[in-house]
């Protein structure tokens, strides 16, 4: 809402250009309406000055153009503003010259103007104006505008205290124009980031399956072979086979679901589930690797946990694969433990902290915080080595935190990782329930 009109008892004009100063700050501080706080701007300096007529112009194009962006006039005044667009800046050098040397121009009397400043009285005198007062501002460190007013009855002089007081108005409109083309600027670029965001998950997602199909195909035709009769040579190339399409595979569906987050695509389904089932059938989906490696796989669950709970068991599950995968990786021998017990519960909903850990090779901990960002892991070595898309942990970071969790991890070199997360869920069943 509109400051109340001021007040001044002893109608000083110098009173009344402090308070305005002060009412400018909090107007431009407190408004993301430039527009409306100009205009209030404009207006309340113009009528405590009794000009008759306020504007400002802006400089664009890199000063070769100018523009009347804003005008009040008081009752009885023409408007001039539509008529003073796309302005030739070098059309006006006298003006100019000033206004880039940082001096304000106080005109007393616009008949009286030298012969240089032709131009300027050619465009003046037609406005019917008299005397005139003008004040440039810097936007960004250069000249970006002035704030100008005109008195058109009359002639006559501004105070020299008036000056300090209308400059600081001045600077004040600078800085919020300097804002608002910061905040303009801001928007533009995030626009771009997201659409060159987009456009790269789009393609990624289009790549992925176009890729899926023939690797679809060609699993299919491996499994076929692995069904037949064949010489332990030929045996083990189709195994070799059937690895690296699960591998591929696997990178396929990573960079499928890192598209779909990056392009915010990916949400949780609300289903009825029990915790223990899902960590349990992850868990057997790497039994025979974690055997063939001498591997224990083991898990607790909290008996405070209820089941079922509601949430989405296949994401869930996502998370489990990725970091049960990761820890079977590179754990030469030892154990893989996961553990679930109840963080809190309030009303029909609990938080959970699970923690997968292993008896690894560890992490270095300067690569620890690298290891949720995308493309990340933690040395050249270890791509050439074991392999992967280096998409998982930051998949499982996006999951986890659409989950309502967090997740962390702590690791020492030579003895095993630990990787903690936090999900929400809901108490109990809901209609369209499913197994898992």
């Amino acid at each position: 809402m509109e400051p109340a009109l001021l007040n001044h008892p002893n109608n000083s004009r110098q009173i009344a250009f402090q308070d305005l100063a002060f009412q400018l700050m909090s107007w431009f501080v407190k408004s993301n309406d430039i527009y409306t706080a100009v205009g209030m701007c404009l207006r309340r300096t113009g009528e405590i000055s009794k000009a008759g007529r306020a504007y400002v112009f802006l400089f664009r194009d890199g000063g070769l153009i100018m523009d009347n962006a804003y005008e009040w006039c008081a009752e009885g005044v023409m408007p001039e503003k539509e008529n003073l667009q796309g302005l030739e800046t070098s059309m006006f050098p006298w003006w100019m010259a000033r206004l880039r040397a940082g001096e304000h121009i106080h005109i007393t009397s616009v008949a009286d103007l030298p012969d240089e400043a032709s131009a300027e009285k050619a465009i003046l005198e037609p406005q019917g104006i008299k005397s005139l007062l003008v004040l440039p501002f810097n936007i960004q460190g250069e000249l970006g505008g002035y704030i100008g007013f005109d008195n058109v009855q009359d002639t006559g002089a501004w105070h020299d205290r008036d000056f300090q007081l209308l400059r600081m108005s001045a600077d004040i409109l600078g800085n919020a124009f300097e804002r608002d083309k910061a905040n303009r600027e801001l928007i533009k670029a995030k626009e771009a980031a997201e659409r060159a965001a987009k456009s790269k998950a789009e393609f990624a997602d289009y790549v992925a399956h176009e890729l899926r199909s023939p690797l679809t195909t060609i699993v299919s035709i491996v499994e076929g072979l692995g069904q037949m009769e064949l010489g332990d040579g030929q045996k083990e190339y189709v195994d070799l086979i059937h690895e690296a399409a699960d591998a591929l595979s696997s990178v396929i569906n990573q960079t499928l679901d890192f598209s779909r987050a990056q392009a915010g695509r990916m949400q949780l389904e609300h289903l009825s589930f029990d915790i223990a089932e899902v960590i349990r059938k992850r868990l057997d989906m790497y039994r025979d690797a974690a055997v063939k490696k001498g591997i224990e796989l083991s898990m607790t669950v909290d008996s405070r946990i209820p089941s079922p709970v509601t949430g989405d068991p296949h994401r869930l599950g996502q998370v489990f694969g990725n970091l049960i995968g990761n820890a079977l990786k590179f754990t030469g021998s030892g154990s893989i433990t996961v553990d679930a017990a109840l963080d809190f519960a309030e009303n029909d909903t609990m938080t959970i902290r699970f923690r997968v850990s292993d008896t690894g090779a560890g992490i270095a901990e300067e690569a620890i915080p690298l290891l949720f960002e995308r493309f990340s892991q933690e040395s050249a070595s270890v791509s050439r080595t074991y392999g992967g898309s280096g998409l998982g942990l930051a998949i499982c970071k996006f999951l986890v935190e659409l989950m309502g969790g967090t997740i962390g991890v702590e690791s020492t070199v030579g003895e095993g990782t630990v990787f903690t997360f936090t999900a929400q869920f809901g108490n109990g069943s809901v209609e369209g329930g499913m197994d898992v």
